[in-house]
């Protein structure tokens, strides 16, 4: 069920042509990390954001949060086949009010990432401020 829901997420926000890009990208983000509730979508062909639903991440401390983050976003800049057309890379992270509901509830504003910035390479300082931002939105 989390898949399907999921899926119909994908198919929603983003374009046809986008779908196989997106869909391997979320393939390897579950083989990556390990988890199945990794809802991947695409705002306009520019803003990428990749969601981690009901995981150990969602109520975790900011620090492990961002750390987390990091390693996503790196993921997909080396993996998203359009990541040169995107100005943005969001990571979320999530629960569902129930098993039985659809609706995701973030845990506080997703971690953002420049494509730019992931290009030259994340500086701990931008860890920095993501675990700063991280804090203020909770």
């Amino acid at each position: 069920m989390v898949q399907r829901v999921l899926f119909l997420m994908l198919l929603l926000t983003t374009g046809c042509g986008d779908v196989p890009h997106l869909s391997l990208l979320q393939r390897g983000l579950r083989e990556e990390f390990n988890h199945e509730g990794i809802g991947v979508g695409l705002t306009d062909g520019l803003v990428l954001t990749v969601t981690f639903v009901d995981g150990p991440w969602a109520e975790a401390p900011c620090e492990h949060q961002a750390t987390v983050a990091f390693r996503v976003a790196e993921y997909v800049r080396d993996h998203y086949l359009d990541f040169d057309s995107l100005w943005t890379v969001s990571i979320a992270f999530g629960q569902r009010r129930s098993a039985e509901s659809s609706r995701v509830t973030s845990t506080h504003l997703p971690f953002r990432f420049a494509r730019k910035s992931l290009e030259a390479g994340l500086r701990a300082a931008d860890r920095a401020d993501a675990v700063m931002f991280c804090r203020e939105a909770t």
